[in-house]
């Protein structure tokens, strides 16, 4: 495509505008659904669209795309649509992100048994992982885990994980150790000191509980790392259950005995259920902190057989309250919840239950951006299976009349935005890198290419603005509006068969398309077909009678011709 060359005319000036159409609306909602469907703890595989039912908020809504995904793999799709169009507009990413988090105090073999079994069975060679320890959290980036063999990072992971955990064991078994001294203080003391022993015990004993607490601002800064990747995103929280044994000198404070859970598990469920965060909860019911070493108040070493519970001292227990919120996070996000007391089997199960599930696609009905969380709730039809997904999203109070797709590239939406923005304020080299960066971060988006190929035009670079227009029918071979202006562009060029072809395939798309009509009118007075040229043009005022000042001049035009030959 050579640059355009200018066609001096009143007609041919005012035909070309009509091109001119940059699109605010992106992408129509699209919300993406994981699901997992299961009886007798057996994932079911074959069903189909119709089986499903989805609401948002009690309303049922019209599912307009299934894929079944094996691991990575979409095994098989349904769609009303064109499957070579709705694999475009729905854009299903089955890429895999883990994160193996470990709130352990004690480490086990069977943190060994977990790593070898997630390398052997579950880790692809394109997945990605994130590593959470109670000290550090590993990123094991792609160009480490291409040339490390699997043996090197399962050795490097256990050595790390061992460091990690051992080393906040000993920091919380500095702490128990601090009770057992005040115990010791509050026996042998006068009155005055055992009020002074018995505050610092109670200090003490919320600086354990405080130990492992996650916070609201610690869980959504975790949300805000993962939320911005693309694909699935596995979390699987190994929390092992947390006892503190306190001597029975020492007054358990009410907020230590059952403390309150320190996040707003409502508010932290819709935020990961948002996010396409999976969280697979898994309880690990061992516990080694009664026998530190040998080193501790507890007559353990002595008496290994004996129950912890008869050795005077108070056993408390501050899993219960955490447990519940973990699992509702769980449930919430479409996860699992297992509690064990041997991990690596737990992990197993869930990793299982984790590798094959459906992506389904609707758009919801009277959408409104208002911020709110939207509940959605999955059926199977006629089958009491049991069917786990997100609990809903949140519909964003995007800017007004936009709207944007709310799977794999919401991302892109400022982005999409920004240059539209730019664009309306005339900073068109803005405009452009902002349509670049959605091109870099999503190459199949037709929309940033469309738009860009009208910026291309405001700056006088025809070439490219043809090669982003032809890119965007190529990604959606329905996209009308991108036909046109390309046609437009040919019609500059006086290429007018291969303009009628794409102006014609806009009218196929959008069979009420009047400025498609007005400009392939234009084409056919280029190849001097006048009455073909009137009947187009007379066609686009039927659908946009506003074009009637313009097409008459047309039609004149067309008219004379026609009494001359």
């Amino acid at each position: 495509m050579k640059k355009g060359t200018f066609i001096i005319g009143v007609l041919f000036l005012i035909l070309f505008l009509s091109g001119q159409e940059i699109q605010e609306q992106a992408i129509a909602i699209n919300i993406e659904v994981p699901v997992r469907v299961f009886t007798k703890g057996k994932f079911v595989e074959e069903l189909n669209l119709d089986d499903f039912e989805i609401y948002e908020d009690g309303v049922l809504q019209k599912i307009e795309a299934l894929y079944l995904v094996k691991k990575t793999v979409i095994e098989r799709e349904e769609t009303e649509l064109d499957k070579k169009t709705a694999r475009r507009i729905f854009l299903p990413e089955v890429s895999r992100t883990f994160v193996l988090v470990f709130e352990m105090m004690d480490y086990f073999p069977q943190i060994d048994e977990t790593l070898e079994y997630f390398f052997e069975n579950v880790f692809l060679p394109d997945d990605s992982l994130l590593v959470v320890t109670p000290k550090k959290t590993y990123s094991l980036k792609k160009e480490f885990l291409d040339k490390a063999s699997k043996e090197m990072i399962v050795k490097q992971l256990k050595a790390n994980l061992m460091r990690d955990i051992r080393l906040a064991g000993r920091e919380l078994k500095s702490m128990t150790r601090e009770l057992e001294w005040y115990s010791i203080q509050m026996k042998n003391a006068r009155d005055v000191d055992i009020g002074t022993a018995a505050m610092a015990a109670s200090t003490t004993l919320r600086k354990i509980r405080d130990y492992r607490y996650f916070d609201e601002k610690k869980l959504m800064g975790f949300k805000e790392q993962l939320k911005d990747i693309e694909g699935q995103k596995y979390v699987f929280l190994f929390y092992q259950k947390n006892i503190i044994p306190v001597p029975p000198e020492i007054s358990v404070p009410s907020d230590v005995e059952r403390p309150p859970i320190p996040f707003s598990v409502e508010r932290v469920k819709k935020a990961f259920s948002d996010s396409l965060i999976t969280i697979n909860f898994i309880f690990v019911t061992k516990t080694d902190q009664y026998n530190l070493d040998g080193e501790r108040m507890n007559p353990a070493e002595q008496h290994p057989d004996q129950d912890p519970s008869t050795w005077g001292l108070q056993l408390i227990d501050q899993s219960e309250e955490i447990f519940g919120a973990f699992h509702e996070m769980a449930d919430a996000t479409g996860g699992i919840t297992d509690s064990s007391a041997n991990m690596a089997a737990s992990f197993e199960r869930a990793a299982i239950a984790s590798e094959n599930y459906y992506l389904l696609y609707y758009t919801p009905k009277d959408y409104k951006s208002d911020g709110k969380f939207k509940a959605i709730k999955v059926r199977i039809k006629g089958k009491n299976y049991s069917v786990t997904h997100r609990a809903g999203y949140i519909a964003e109070d995007f800017h007004s009349g936009q709207v944007v797709e709310t799977g794999s590239i919401e991302k892109n939406f400022n982005s999409i935005i920004s240059g539209l923005e730019k664009y309306r304020e005339g900073d068109l080299e803005g405009a452009i890198e902002a349509y670049s960066e959605v091109i870099r971060t999503a190459p199949q988006n037709a929309l940033a290419y469309y738009n860009r190929g009208i910026v291309y035009e405001g700056l006088g670079d025809i070439s490219h603005a043809f090669e982003d227009y032809t890119k965007a029918v190529e990604i959606n071979p329905d996209y009308a509006e991108a036909y046109n202006n390309r046609g437009c562009l040919l019609v500059d060029d006086r290429e007018y068969e291969q303009a009628i072809k794409d102006f014609t395939n806009a009218i196929r798309v959008k069979p009420d398309y009047a400025s498609a009509y007005f400009n392939r009118g234009g084409a056919w007075r280029g190849l001097r077909e006048y009455r073909k040229a009137i009947q187009d043009f007379k066609r686009a005022v039927e659908l946009d009678p506003a074009k009637m000042g313009r097409a008459l001049e047309e039609i004149k035009f067309c008219e004379a011709r026609i009494k001359d030959i």
